[in-house]
């Protein structure tokens, strides 16, 4: 379906309204659109429209002249929502081709024959249309469409037509113009793209987070999770069920696994590289505890309140370990040669920072080649 508002003007012939000029100083009079209650008009309507609308502010849309030869110009201001036939696999950088039938509701072709303004001016000798219609060069007749949501109009590549078409028993005279539209991308790579990038780019950040920083690490990756699954379900809000994919289904897709391998690499890390624990580290020489001889680090007889009171005085037992250049030295603390601190640099970080952008950025110009290739 697709939505424009147009004004959709009609000309028609009644010999009944013809009036002496002379007589109304006036060779067309401006009426109220009130009188078309009382003359007759063509009972126009559109054959695959679907919640069409008058504008009626302030006052309903319509406009009403009446020549001297019985000439009726009349117009009126639509929102016409019609059925379409739409492709959405390069979905939001689709073109489509829909239709627009007009007709007829109760007169067959016999009895009412409609015709395009340009075909009515080439045989105007075959249906007996007046000079008046035909030379009228300030009654813009047919269509003009002034907004169209989301799709950018082109009216040079707009084509009409004029045909029969069956109607239950009856022969019915249609006009159709076939109407190309082009979707404007600018919402969607506002709402949707630089969204999803940004969303991918933040997970990345965890690769420069320390690896002991579960808590961290793990709240970063969970929210952009959450945060591509709602951009996810924002991008599909107004698209018709449609049983396949489209491009911007597959670009989320992508970018939803970006970011769950992101969440993934620090669960490989977590498993492959930690190495102690941060916030209470072991000394070396466990075999000679300095509580002692109390047992571990804490002591069986050690309330809360004593641990928290040998952490005010700097106990040792609740530094963290340091590498540096202290040698072997320094109470059997560790050098940065012996072992590798809570605080050291994973490998899979270091490959990740590197590898996670590349790959995005090679699978994003594949998927734009590609996207672009298949349109034109």
């Amino acid at each position: 379906m697709y939505a424009m508002e147009i004004y959709f003007r009609q000309c028609w012939i009644d010999k009944r309204l013809r009036f002496d000029p002379a007589d109304a100083r006036q060779k067309e009079i401006k009426v109220s659109v009130s009188i078309l209650r009382r003359i007759w008009r063509p009972d126009t309507y559109f054959v695959n429209g679907k919640g069409s609308r008058l504008h009626e502010i302030t006052v309903p849309n319509k406009l009403l002249r009446i020549q001297a030869d019985g000439t009726v110009f009349f117009s009126m201001r639509l929102t016409v929502k019609a059925l379409c036939h739409m492709d959405f696999r390069r979905f939001p950088v689709d073109s489509q081709t829909c239709l627009l039938m007009i007709g007829s509701f109760a007169y067959d072709s016999r009895n009412l024959v409609y015709l395009w303004w340009e075909e009515a001016r080439l045989s105007s000798h075959l249906y007996g249309i007046p000079p008046t219609i035909v030379n009228s060069s300030n009654k813009n007749l047919g269509f003009e469409v002034t907004a169209m949501a989301q799709f950018l109009f082109r009216p040079d590549l707009v084509q009409f037509s004029h045909s029969e078409a069956l109607v239950g028993k009856e022969v019915r005279n249609m006009l159709s113009m076939t109407i190309p539209l082009e979707r404007m991308i600018g919402f969607y790579v506002l709402q949707i793209y630089l969204p999803s990038y940004m969303t991918v780019a933040m997970s990345w950040v965890s690769f420069w987070i320390n690896r002991e920083a579960t808590p961290a690490r793990v709240t970063l990756g969970i929210t952009a999770l959450l945060t591509s699954v709602t951009i996810t379900l924002t991008g599909r809000m107004g698209l018709p069920k449609v049983p396949y994919a489209t491009a911007m289904d597959i670009f989320l897709l992508i970018c939803f696994f970006f970011v769950f391998s992101a969440l993934l690499e620090y669960a490989g890390v977590n498993y492959f590289t930690k190495a102690g624990n941060v916030e209470i580290p072991r000394r070396i020489d466990d075999a000679t505890p300095a509580n002692g001889g109390r047992g571990g680090v804490h002591g069986d007889g050690n309330s809360c309140l004593r641990m928290f009171a040998d952490c005010l005085r700097g106990d040792r037992r609740y530094a963290p370990i340091r590498s540096g250049g202290g040698g072997g030295g320094g109470g059997g603390w560790p050098s940065s040669e012996s072992v590798s601190g809570p605080n050291s640099e994973s490998k899979i970080d270091r490959a990740a920072r590197c590898l996670f952008p590349v790959s995005f950025v090679a699978v994003n110009m594949a998927y734009w080649l590609v996207l672009f290739r298949a349109g034109s």
